[in-house]
């Protein structure tokens, strides 16, 4: 019989198949230990991957978006709280911007209250049931007096029913202030314009009758 690697005869061959299965037991547990690293590792990058969801995320929206200046103007301030949240909302506040004046609010939702103070408006709910739940909306009434033209930043936050406050993306919102229409000049506009035509027409007949 032919010499084996390990030994001589048969009993080398029964030691290196011994090594050998040991070699195949000894593998498994290594590659379970690595699947295991892998997974945890996996799922630490998930978790710093995906944000937690805020105790509540609102939106605002203010309407009429775009007015005219030194005007008094009544506006609607829409807050909506996401359905992912997982709280309520119990107050509101809203910082308009500073060119505006004669800040004032309106008739509030119902279980609801309002102060003003200069150009700081604030709701406040007085029962659990007038929060904004998640995936409602409620309407606040205010108004103001325009100041010059541009592009108006007002601001606002929100306080959920736990007394955490977010400033909630985006935390703004924008009313386009312009110079009124002036209605008298483009009347006289209206009328010049057909009489200019007219003044050329005679010019350049009385031009066409002098060449001849």
């Amino acid at each position: 019989m032919a010499n084996h690697p390990d030994g001589e005869g048969r009993a080398g061959i029964f030691r290196y198949r011994k090594i050998k299965a040991g070699c195949r037991r000894s593998s498994f547990p290594i590659s379970r230990v690595r699947l295991l690293a892998a997974v945890a590792v996996l799922g630490a990058l998930l978790a710093l991957a995906v944000p937690a969801y805020a105790a509540h995320t609102a939106t605002a929206a203010n309407s009429p978006p775009e007015t005219t200046t030194n005007t008094s103007t009544a506006f609607t301030l829409t807050v909506s709280n996401s359905s992912f949240s997982t709280d309520k909302i119990n107050k509101v506040v809203w910082t308009v911007e500073g060119s505006f004046t004669v800040v004032a609010a309106g008739v509030p939702p119902t279980n609801w209250t309002v102060s003003v103070v200069d150009n700081v408006i604030t709701w406040t709910a007085d029962t659990v049931g007038a929060r904004i739940n998640p995936g409602s909306a409620k309407t606040f009434a205010w108004s103001a007096t325009t100041g010059s033209a541009g592009y108006k930043t007002h601001t606002w936050t929100t306080t959920d029913d736990v007394g955490g406050t977010y400033p909630s993306s985006p935390g703004w919102v924008i009313t386009h202030v312009v110079e009124p229409v002036d209605f008298n000049a483009l009347a006289a506009l209206a009328l010049a314009a057909p009489a200019y035509l007219f003044w050329r027409w005679k010019l350049r007949r009385r031009r066409t009758s002098a060449g001849a």
